[in-house]
């Protein structure tokens, strides 16, 4: 009971089902962030909930090796100017 995924921009709650999966996609086609598809997860209120993360990028990979290792890597992300 309990455990579902939750997109409150869309009125959407998705109840977990043993063996199956949800996916979606976190940006429009021309690139910008879909802030509808803002999730979280409810609260398991009997029994176990299990999830894995897959991410498929729309764009190049970012990050080397090399550059991963470095320990000051600071970033910053402005999403002021999204609609």
């Amino acid at each position: 009971m309990g455990g579902n995924t939750a997109f409150p921009m869309l009125g959407v709650a998705v109840k977990p089902v043993k063996g199956s999966a949800i996916l979606w996609g976190n940006l429009h086609p021309d690139g910008k962030i879909a802030r509808d598809t803002l999730h979280g997860a409810c609260p398991v209120i009997y029994g176990i909930k299990s999830i894995a993360t897959k991410w498929i990028h729309a764009n190049d990979q970012m990050f080397t090796r090399q550059n991963c290792k470095r320990s000051k890597l600071s970033f910053h992300f402005d999403f002021s100017d999204e609609s």
